[in-house]
This record gives structure tokens, sequence and C-alpha cells, in this order.
């Protein structure tokens, strides 16, 4: 039994998001890249692609088990998260090597 790991990197910029979202939202798992950048956009830039996937991720996760979406910390060394995130219980894994 494999898994198909989607990477939100290989849609092409200005293409429609909603398609790949709404793959995201159906796998078993997400795994969210949050680097310091990523929470700017998601706290300030609704209208962003960021701004867009914080919207489908969010109402995904309020469905969704505890255990769906994981966070990995990047480039981002106080672990912070967007404000949405911080009421989830999402396992957080810190990925900021020096």
């Amino acid at each position: 039994m494999g898994s198909i790991v989607k990477v939100d990197e290989k849609v092409d910029y200005g293409s429609n998001l909603n398609g790949f979202m709404r793959e995201i939202v159906e796998a078993d798992h997400a795994l969210l890249n949050v680097d310091e950048s990523y929470i700017e956009l998601a706290n300030n830039l609704s209208d962003s692609g960021v701004g867009i996937e914080t919207k489908w991720i969010k109402s995904a996760s309020a469905r969704k088990l505890r255990t769906w979406l994981s966070v990995l910390f990047v480039e981002n060394p106080k672990c912070l998260l967007p404000e949405w995130l911080l009421k989830c219980e999402s396992k957080g894994f810190n990925f900021n090597f020096s």
C-alpha cells in the first residue's frame, strides 16, 4: 500500500487553486509547511493564494479528526502558527535547522 503526495508548489502560479485544494481536503492527512511568511499571508492577506488555502484547510480541519493536519515549522524558529491554527491541536514538527 502506498501514498500519493500532493505538493502545492507543483501548482502553476495563476492556475485554479480550488481544484488542488479540493483534493487536499479529501486526503487522509495533510501536512502544512509553516514559515514566517506563511503566517503573515494567512493572517493578513485573505485574497492571496495562502489566504485561499487557509480558508479551505480551516474549513476541512473543523470536520476532520485532530490527526488529519500536521505542521512542519521551517524558517520559523519560534514555531509560530497562523491565528486560526492556534486553537487546533495539530501535531508540529520542528525543521528549523541552523
